[in-house]
């Protein structure tokens, strides 16, 4: 008999575990839900061609908004897995050291400001610009390659292409948003039924 209720209570122990695990399961679902309705999530998952799954993985798991967008565009150019980069992300390592690892030539990052009559106004786009001729005059000097100009020019490169603006106009919508993605996410249409 005592072996008899030992067994029933840990059926029970177990079952009610169960339902603990069950239950704590489900804010992420919601979560993920949320996510999914997020106009922003089909918009840069048919940009850079990856799954719904994969960015909303990557979205989850970004430091920084934009980071986001450099990992879906690294991701492309190099053909990793973008869930890979953002975990190599998380472990400490630059966008600089990324490009590097993938082989990726950092040169496409400014694609976008070539040939472009950049203002003063715009000193962190006039800087990596300058920064960029330099290194293309003289390879040797190198390219300095920090988070906060990868995260400009890859959002700079993306709202070039999805709202088909000019450099300078991108640069100047950029200029009132708290970041690309923010920017990204004003100019998308709201999700149906909003």
């Amino acid at each position: 008999m005592n072996g008899m209720l030992k067994s029933l209570r840990t059926l029970i122990v177990g079952i009610s575990l169960v339902g603990l695990l069950a239950g704590s399961a489900s804010p992420v679902r919601a979560q993920y839900s949320e996510l999914e309705e997020n106009p922003l999530v089909p918009a840069v998952s048919d940009f850079y061609g990856f799954e719904t799954v994969q960015t909303i993985t990557v979205m989850q798991n970004v430091a920084e908004p934009d980071d986001l967008l450099v990992t879906l565009f690294l991701a492309r150019a190099s053909g990793q897995d973008p869930v890979a980069l953002n975990e190599m992300r998380k472990k400490g390592r630059s966008w600089k050291e990324l490009f590097t690892r993938t082989k990726v030539n950092p040169g496409i990052l400014f694609q976008d400001l070539v040939g472009v009559q950049i203002p003063d106004r715009y000193p962190d786009y006039v800087w990596a610009q300058r920064k960029y001729r330099e290194w293309k005059a003289n390879p040797k000097v190198g390219l300095p390659l920090y988070d906060k100009t990868v995260r400009l020019l890859v959002g700079l490169d993306f709202v070039i292409r999805r709202f088909d603006l000019a450099p300078l106009a991108t640069m100047q919508a950029r200029n009132g948003a708290a970041s690309y993605v923010d920017l990204i996410q004003k100019r998308l249409p709201p999700p149906a039924g909003e």
